[in-house]
């Protein structure tokens, strides 16, 4: 019985992985309101993250539209796989562009803190050695 389930849920994870490849989100999507979503983002991580001079701040507006641009697509499958497998939200009310933009402010706010974290990792590593 369990091999059975596990099957079925193989078969649903490859029915669904083929609906979004059939999906072209960001084509049929605005790169503009995925900017503006990620300034947004950028926007409140700024307001908790206060440090830097004003043209730190306008280069971490730039990282975060260039984050967003380039990871929103994909952390917008992911964000849409997560919520159908924990049936948090019903397919029939899932919007693909209200994911891609959720997804674009999400990257726009955490995406610097990432590679701030990544850089801090290999700067501190390159002074170990």
């Amino acid at each position: 019985m369990a091999s059975f389930i596990q099957a079925a849920k193989a078969r649903a994870g490859e029915a669904l992985m083929d609906e979004l490849a059939s999906k072209n989100i960001v084509g049929n999507y605005n790169y503009f309101t995925i900017t503006m979503a990620a300034f947004f983002g950028v926007f409140v991580r700024q307001i908790y993250v206060k440090k830097g001079n004003i043209m730190q701040r306008i280069l971490e507006y730039i990282a975060g539209a260039l984050c967003s641009i380039y990871g929103a697509e994909l952390s917008s499958h992911i964000l849409y796989r997560l919520l159908l497998y924990y049936n948090v939200v019903p397919k029939s009310e899932l919007m693909p562009q209200s994911l891609l933009s959720l997804s674009a402010f999400l990257c726009g706010m955490f995406g610097l803190s990432l590679c701030e974290l990544g850089f801090a990792y290999i700067f501190r590593r390159k002074n170990e050695l």
